[in-house]
């Protein structure tokens, strides 16, 4: 058998399709839950139809039955023509045993007794105090609750028979149901629903601690539904999961808004479960498991079991230790402040089990505790798919190491290895399955199966490793990409700007010889970046200089005051380390501070300094990719980045290199700012003007770059006595996208390091951007 008819019904409740099916009835009038219309049979008025279970009966008449008998009886289908009619709407295939069709029918008799005998349960309730007196006063229901929640109470096994057998079942089928067992005696009664909502079966309470097990079950209870599916709402989009049976049931009765509450009747929940979920229409799933250490080893289980469902899945953070459930929680503070407390603690189940490994599973806060702590998180990161979520989960782990002085850039080469390592284990198990698959097939003398098999393999191989088939580039992706193509980056400097924009997806190189100003240049330009792109992050990796050194000269540039014309890098060194301390404030400076603490605090500011590979960089830079909205990244500069695969020629390190960089900025489409030390070739000439030549020997920096800027300043070339012009030109030597050969002048200030558009007649304290 393949398919089962209450999946067919799960997934046709889910949309609506009582709407279609008794469409030609006309004139549905909604009455609660129900639709009620004129019967097709005895033409009364009190045909009724139930929008969560797949039902329907006429009061008048007295018939009765589900959407396969109501084929069966208004358009005249056999059983399987019903059946094979209501699977074509949910695209399940019907294919069934000749006895199936007994079965059927033996089951739904036993649903119309499980129907009956809760008549009795509920009249008994009424009739045995100290069941009553539990519901009421132990577990402080109203008495409207408990008749919603459709409890009742075991009375006798000999009651129960002879309920029975009056209501025409006979011996045989009352034995069958589970239901004569002495143990359930003096224990409340809940039914037990199906996927459709319908009871087969019942759980039994106890009422005194003393009583062991808690809840017992009429035999072969199929738990593969939960309680709550009974009260399954219009069009449901979100789900609330608790752990007890009574607690969602009295949730639903309470009417929880925007949600619908359904019941594990434990903390372990399966993956037939999440399927009957998903079938049922839900887009959303928040888990609220119990307040205690069980609930919480529950909820994290549950997220495994979720993680490759298309559910969104989110969790209950409790915050409080005053209620152990949420059923305790309504009961004190009321339906409504419970709903206001789900809006407001409810997070993403990667923030959940980010924040629960580092406070009930590793001591964070000790070198092994941190170590464990993240290697778990790099393992579970690794497999998650959804971008956002795995932005959630990285972000919160990367906030509970910070204080321990773990940074994303420190973990980049440890994650890039984990990722490998996923890669491998995937790819590994890929082949192993197949290798299973191919030696039973291999017995078998099956060459047609072994030949799709190993096709197939080859498919889910290459998908492990992140290798996929090339596909065309049709005219609408074409016109998409362009669309959403960037137009290039501005400068912050309106004499640049005229000539070029920042292209992204690309390499921009930044050269000039020694002591022109080149790393000056990229600062300022990297500072004009963050203030013109607020949401956007940049890097700034040195090979250089430390990053001690660069935040000095960043402050210079942001605070544009001069303390000491000659030494005023050393003067900044010594207020940090000295006057500021003493007292001695200089309120530009640390205006200047204050702007540069800002933006590193929000994570738009990055300084790096270790002196990594071309490999390790471009991993790197990756895997920032992966959780920010990256701007540009700077390198400061080409010649000094260690190759991988190191040469015994300069020029073919550099080619490499260069190479891997173009690589990552193609791919990653963003701007990468190069900086690149110039040959002594431009000192030979009357002008001392940057040229392209002055790039050879240096590999494939000309053919990479889309875009060279020359640095030239005249000043540096002229004698100490003659006065400073105080200008730096920007000389486009190649430019793919524009004209070459043009330039732009900027002011620069050697003091504070400060570049600013250049003019005749300016006010030299006068500074533009932050």
């Amino acid at each position: 058998m393949q398919f089962d008819v209450q999946d067919i019904y799960n997934r046709l409740l889910s949309i609506n399709y009582y709407e279609n099916l008794f469409s030609d009835l006309g004139n549905l009038k909604k009455e609660g839950k129900e639709l009620l219309t004129q019967c097709p049979f005895c033409s009364g008025h009190r045909f009724s139809i139930s929008t969560t279970k797949p039902v329907w009966k006429c009061w008048n008449c007295d018939e009765s039955g589900d959407y396969i008998s109501y084929l069966q009886k208004v358009k005249n289908f056999d059983f399987k023509e019903a059946v094979a009619e209501l699977g074509k709407e949910v695209g399940i295939e019907v294919s069934f045993s000749s006895e199936y069709q007994e079965q059927y029918e033996q089951k739904k008799r036993k649903l119309s007794l499980f129907d009956t005998v809760q008549d009795l349960f509920k009249i008994s309730l009424a009739y045995n105090s100290n069941q009553s007196n539990y519901l009421l006063h132990t577990r402080k229901y109203e008495q409207k609750d408990i008749d919603l929640m459709d409890l009742g109470a075991y009375p006798s096994t000999d009651k129960v028979k002879s309920f029975l057998l009056d209501k025409g079942f006979s011996d045989d089928e009352i034995n069958a149901s589970g239901l004569v067992n002495s143990r359930f005696e003096k224990r409340i009664s809940i039914p037990y629903p199906d996927k459709t909502g319908r009871t087969i079966g019942f759980s039994f309470r106890a009422i005194n601690n003393e009583d062991q097990p808690k809840y017992l079950n009429t035999a072969g209870l199929n738990k593969d539904g939960l309680v709550g599916f009974q009260f399954r709402p219009y069009k449901p989009k979100s789900v609330l999961v608790v752990e007890g049976i009574l607690d969602a049931l009295f949730l639903n009765v309470k009417g929880l808004k925007d949600y619908w509450i359904l019941a594990l009747g434990g903390v372990s929940l399966s993956q037939k479960q999440v399927k009957v979920i998903e079938d049922a229409g839900i887009e959303e799933i928040v888990l609220a498991f119990d307040n205690d250490d069980a609930g919480r080893r529950g909820t994290k289980q549950a997220i495994e079991t979720l993680r490759l469902s298309k559910l969104r899945v989110y969790c209950l953070l409790w915050n409080t230790e005053d209620y152990k459930d949420p059923d305790e929680f309504v009961k004190e503070e009321g339906i409504e402040n419970f709903s206001l407390y789900l809006r407001l603690v409810t997070i993403s189940w990667g923030e959940w089990l980010a924040r629960y490994l580092a406070s009930h599973q590793y001591l964070v806060g000790t070198n092994l505790g941190n170590d464990r702590y993240l290697s778990e998180c790099l393992e579970i990161e690794s497999t998650i798919w959804d971008p956002i979520e795995k932005n959630k989960f990285t972000s919160t782990y990367l906030g509970i190491l910070s204080p321990e002085g773990i940074t994303e850039i420190d973990i980049a080469q440890r994650r890039e290895k984990k990722y490998e390592q996923t890669a491998k284990s995937k790819a590994k198990d890929v082949i192993s399955n197949l290798n299973k698959q191919l030696a039973k097939l291999l017995k078998e003398e099956d060459l047609t199966a072994s030949e799709l098999a190993i096709e197939g393999g080859l498919e889910k191989l290459k998908a492990s490793r992140g290798i996929e088939l090339p596909s065309p580039y049709f005219p609408e992706d074409f016109l998409l990409d362009i669309s959403q193509m960037g137009e290039g980056m501005t400068t912050g400097w309106e004499n640049l700007d005229l000539i070029f924009k920042i292209p992204t997806g690309a390499i921009t190189l930044v050269a000039a010889r020694p002591s022109i100003g080149k790393t000056t240049f990229m600062l300022n330009l990297f500072l004009n970046l963050v203030d013109l792109y607020p949401d956007r992050s940049f890097y700034f990796f040195s090979y250089e200089e430390a990053k001690s050194r660069l935040a000095i000269k960043l402050i210079q540039i942001l605070s544009n005051e001069i303390i000491n014309e000659e030494f005023n890098h050393n003067a900044y060194i010594s207020y940090f380390k000295y006057d500021r301390s003493q007292g001695k404030v200089r309120d530009r400076i640390e205006e200047g501070f204050y702007k540069y603490s800002e933006l590193v605090k929000s994570g738009r500011l990055w300084l790096l300094d270790k002196r990594i590979n071309d490999d390790d960089l471009v991993a790197t830079i990756n895997l920032l990719s992966s959780s920010r909205n990256i701007g540009a990244v700077f390198i400061d500069y080409i010649q000094k980045i260690p190759c991988s695969n190191q040469s015994n020629q300069d020029w073919l390190n550099i080619k490499t290199v260069s190479q891997s960089i173009l690589d990552c900025a193609v791919s990653l489409d963003i701007p990468i700012i190069l900086g690149c030390q110039l040959n002594r070739s431009p000192e030979a000439t009357k002008d001392k003007r940057p040229t392209l030549g002055a790039l050879r020997q240096s590999g494939d920096l000309e053919q990479d770059a889309n875009i060279v800027l020359g640095l030239h300043r005249p000043d540096f070339y002229q004698d100490l006595d003659v006065t400073s012009t105080g200008e730096m030109e920007i000389i486009t030597l190649k430019n793919r996208n524009g004209e070459r050969g043009k330039s732009g002048k900027l002011f620069f200030t050697p003091p504070t390091l400060k570049l600013s558009n250049f003019t005749l007649d300016r006010d030299f304290d006068d500074y533009s951007g932050f």
